[in-house]
């Protein structure tokens, strides 16, 4: 059984995951951090075998310092980091492995490889769409920034719509002489993020230090 340390185990992501822990014997929490419970957590070390970390950008310093102390893996689910952060936790992977995915979702790791395969004046003519609920934070989001990346396009070429409650839609629009072709993920529910990082906790405890991805886990 996969025993986990569970970074924001409040939020709606980390709420997620208590849910499919509870109904799996695959894993088990044995502890929970959250911005109230950092005190003494170095020092207490608990008998873990990966960290699962979906709190927020700024407690990264408090994160890397978990993973130093308990030195096992750490798959992140924490999207808005900058550009700083995100050498951070480069450098942390070379001590011990870390899949970081702003979506974990096997659909959008599938999705991104799909967009590997699409030929490059294709890529000239897309446009992304981006919707999330009201209340998410970064605008784009995690997710499509990445498709972005993966297509070689700018910011720009992303639409972003908040509103409602919806999960997480992204669509790729590829506007091309006298057709178009519509690639469309549609997340249900944050169960589905859920099990893929509990998937990619077990996946991440064999692999040497280095940074990987989702996609990485179904090449």
């Amino acid at each position: 059984m996969t025993k986990i340390l569970l970074v924001g185990p409040n939020g709606r992501m980390g709420r997620a995951i208590k849910d499919c822990v509870a109904k799996s014997n695959e894993y088990e929490i044995t502890r929970e951090l959250d911005s109230k419970s950092w005190k003494n957590a170095v020092e207490e070390k608990a008998k873990v075998d990966v960290i699962i970390d979906f709190s927020l950008p700024a407690a990264l310093n408090d994160v890397v310092k978990l993973v130093e102390s308990h030195n096992v893996p750490l798959v992140s689910g924490v999207t808005g980091y900058s550009q700083a952060q995100l050498q951070q936790i480069g450098k942390l992977s070379q001590k011990v492995p870390i899949l970081h995915s702003h979506n974990m979702s096997p659909g959008i790791a599938w999705l991104r490889r799909v967009l590997s395969q699409v030929p490059i004046e294709w890529k000239t003519q897309a446009h992304l769409i981006d919707i999330h609920h009201k209340e998410k934070r970064d605008t784009p989001s995690g997710t499509a920034k990445t498709l972005a990346e993966d297509l070689g396009v700018s910011i720009e070429q992303i639409s972003s719509i908040r509103s409602g409650s919806a999960i997480g839609l992204h669509s790729v629009i590829f506007s091309l002489p006298d057709e178009e072709l519509v690639i469309e993920h549609r997340a249900l529910s944050r169960n589905l993020f859920a099990r893929g990082a509990l998937q990619a906790s077990l996946w991440i405890q064999n692999k040497r230090p280095g940074l990987y991805s989702m996609v990485d886990m179904f090449s």
